[in-house]
């Protein structure tokens, strides 16, 4: 009588088990005999996901048709197609903090709330909670979640910790101690009357200078837009920052500055010319490659330091979206969880480019071949860094490209303010006619 009493009570705990506790097993073969197209460019992160291909077409039954584009080739494709309502995308990388108000405005992304939401579509294993908060949170417009983060960029000072020491200055912690730093290391080593090393170096170029200068903006108290979303280029804070990297860039960075793309940035640093500049985290790794740079094991990195009106860092990451005309929405929806989960992204991680997931960053195989500092500066920068660099509007292109021309015209010697004004006009004609 109590073996029986014993077998009903545990034929009783089992099956209150079995309704509490959801099954794990996810049926990754659901659309088995699909395939789905997933446009791409031609980039490190792609080139990996395309390297395990056969591994997502052997666990759904999915067959996967992976076209890659030169970076500029791929941006005109993708919005050519979308343009003309193509059910012939599913899935699609996006930038999300550039385009992606372009995107969203033109209906272009399939949002994935009730995606993440469904149990028969979404992964238990697949976590949003283990993305990085900061990165999963630049793939939301709105109330929408449009993308899924594949790698997360932030920006840091870079700085030579063996000119930091020989002068005794401290690691700037705000942009006038940077200033003051910059000014001491602008050296003439050779004595020769002729600057050898430059206390700074950024982007000057009229199609990059406004990514330099985007955190500068918000670090004085400024911002791109108003909260009616009107342009806000010439408030006095946009100004002030303006007048900031005017110095910088002519008093301290290499002649013809104004014309610097970000890899006469990274070139100028490995030959060893430069003290001090602050850009994408994914540089230092140029910085440390033995055949091309001169300043192995010399470079810090360090907090973007604080400006007078806020503490803040860019955010950047490639992801994959939706498109919003697929017809197979729910097998792109598959490939996107794959692409991104905890296993693609440490293996991604372990070869050293830097990726979205948590679980990656705090992954020990990684941490024993990365460099501490480096690793130590990016997670403190992903809690104040958010999408500073671009202006989160319809016509990015276009906008970007009258910011561009006052930042490169007021390095080259004409008023900041002058040069904002006009350009808070420009951009207000131009946001008329595409908002």
């Amino acid at each position: 009588m109590k073996e029986k009493r014993f077998l009903i009570s545990l034929a009783l705990v089992i099956f209150i088990l079995s309704v509490a506790i959801p099954s794990s097993a996810f049926n990754w073969r659901q659309f088995e005999g699909e395939k789905i197209r997933v446009l791409a460019l031609k980039f490190y992160y792609t080139n990996f996901i395309k390297e395990k291909l056969p591994e997502f077409e052997k666990l759904t039954g999915i067959k996967v048709v992976y076209e890659q584009y030169p970076e500029d080739q791929y941006r005109e494709k993708i919005v050519v197609e979308h343009a003309a309502g193509s059910t012939a995308i599913d899935a699609f990388w996006t930038g999300p903090t550039y385009e992606g108000m372009k995107f969203y405005k033109s209906g272009w992304y399939q949002p994935l709330n009730d995606y993440l939401k469904d149990p028969n579509l979404t992964n238990p294993d697949f976590e949003p909670e283990d993305f990085v908060e900061s990165v999963w949170a630049i793939n939301s417009i709105g109330k929408d979640q449009v993308s899924v983060p594949v790698n997360a960029i932030t920006w840091l000072l870079m700085y030579r910790k063996d000119l930091y020491k020989k002068y005794g200055i401290p690691v700037p912690k705000t942009l006038a101690e940077l200033e003051e730093a910059a000014k001491k290391l602008t050296l003439d080593t050779n004595g020769d009357g002729k600057i050898d090393i430059f206390g700074f170096a950024g982007r000057g170029k009229k199609t990059q200078a406004p990514a330099s200068w985007g955190p500068l903006l918000y670090a004085f108290g400024g911002s791109w837009l108003t909260p009616d979303r009107k342009p806000a280029i010439n408030s006095p804070q946009a100004i002030e920052a303006l007048k900031y990297y005017k110095r910088m860039m002519r008093n301290y960075a290499n002649p013809g500055a104004a014309d610097n793309h970000w890899h006469d940035v990274v070139t100028l640093m490995q030959q060893g010319r430069v003290a001090n500049m602050i850009d994408t985290m994914a540089f230092f790794g140029y910085m440390e490659d033995p055949k091309k740079s001169k300043v192995v094991g010399k470079i810090g990195c360090a907090l973007v330091p604080a400006g007078p009106g806020a503490h803040v860092s860019d955010l950047w990451c490639w992801a994959i979206a939706i498109s919003k005309f697929s017809k197979k929405k729910k097998p792109a929806w598959l490939f996107i969880q794959w692409a991104t989960s905890k296993d693609i992204q440490k293996w991604i991680q372990r070869k050293k480019f830097p990726t979205s997931r948590k679980s990656s960053w705090n992954d020990p195989e990684f941490k024993k071949m990365a460099n501490p500092e480096w690793i130590r500066a990016i997670q403190e920068n992903f809690k104040i860094a958010t999408k500073v660099c671009h202006p989160q509007v319809v016509a990015i292109a276009e906008v970007e490209d009258v910011v561009g021309l006052a930042i490169t015209n007021s390095i080259l010697g004409a008023d900041p303010k002058a040069e904002l004004d006009k350009a808070q006009k420009l951009i207000e004609e131009i946001m008329a006619k595409t908002e």
